[in-house]
């Protein structure tokens, strides 16, 4: 295998005898049917389609001591059923792990004259997410962050970095998976001791030379105000707030607000206003690698 499923809903999968589905997930491929019998591609030539929810199976058996052994383990698979939570998969020969949302469509149990202590069964789930998330970066995460230790987070500190005043920061994001993640979320803080910021201008793309998406807030962060524009969710907030209003992303290039690129991705801010030295405002981009 490529990759193991390991873990849903806290509950362990059992890998004895295990058969895995480690496809990618599937495509959303709109087309329309010409007057000459050919399909037009609605996609154009975009250089990769959406996903789509996809079913897997897996399965496996369930090895037991006893009997009494036998039904608890089948009681926790069983106990699954129709439950949303992570999925979680290793990736054979780094331990590296990721995560989707995914939700147990069936809980399979299957008979078997071998042993009366072997139980084999299959899970097929629905997974929801656009990609499978790997290590996050950007926000950090302490012991109370309200995530368990063995479910693949790490413990880290925010990835913060200084913005210069009336200038232009240029800063690299690195993703190491093998496709883009576009949910990140952006929080830009004017300190307490800083210099209010009348403007802030981005702009992103794979590299320096390049730019595909172009955002603009004009209303005035003040000291210790903080700006969040999640762009998975598509809003924006200062200080806690809806500020939409004061907020525009453009781009002819990709649809989304911002995407952290498989590799590199360039995003230049430029403040007009703010503070220096310890009351200078920080950037901090939140994100996850992206894996097909």
């Amino acid at each position: 295998m490529s990759f193991t499923y390991q873990m849903f809903h806290l509950a362990a999968i059992p890998l004895y005898e295990a058969e895995q589905d480690i496809s990618t997930l599937d495509s959303v491929l709109p087309s329309i049917a010409t007057s000459n019998g050919e399909q037009y591609d609605q996609l154009g030539t975009d250089e990769r389609a959406n996903p789509a929810p996809t079913s897997i199976q897996v399965r496996g058996e369930i090895v037991a001591t006893s009997l009494l052994n036998k039904t608890t383990q089948r009681r926790t698979l069983t106990a699954l059923r129709g439950i949303r939570d992570q999925l979680f998969r290793t990736e054979d020969g780094t331990s590296a792990t990721h995560w989707m949302w995914a939700r147990v469509k069936q809980v399979q149990l299957h008979a078997t004259t071998e042993t009366t202590l072997i139980q084999p069964f299959t899970l097929e789930f629905k997974l929801y997410s656009a990609y499978w998330h790997g290590q996050r970066f950007g926000a950090g995460r302490v012991l109370d962050s309200g995530y368990f230790l063995d479910t693949g987070y790490y413990l880290d500190e925010a990835d913060s970095h200084t913005l210069t005043a009336n200038a232009l920061t240029t800063l690299t994001y690195t993703n190491d998976g093998d496709t883009d993640y576009t949910a990140p979320i952006v929080t830009i803080t004017n300190p307490a001791g800083g210099t209010s910021i009348t403007n802030i201008a981005l702009t992103a793309g794979p590299d320096a030379s390049t730019t595909e998406v172009t955002w603009a807030y004009t209303a005035t962060l003040a000291a210790n105000q903080a700006l969040v524009i999640d762009c998975g969710e598509q809003t924006v907030k200062k200080a806690g707030v809806d500020d939409y209003a004061h907020f525009s992303a453009t781009s002819s290039v990709i649809d989304d607000w911002l995407r952290i690129y498989s590799g590199n991705t360039t995003i230049k801010i430029t403040l007009t206003g703010g503070g220096s030295g310890g009351n200078a405002a920080t950037v901090v981009v939140a994100f996850d690698e992206a894996w097909q």
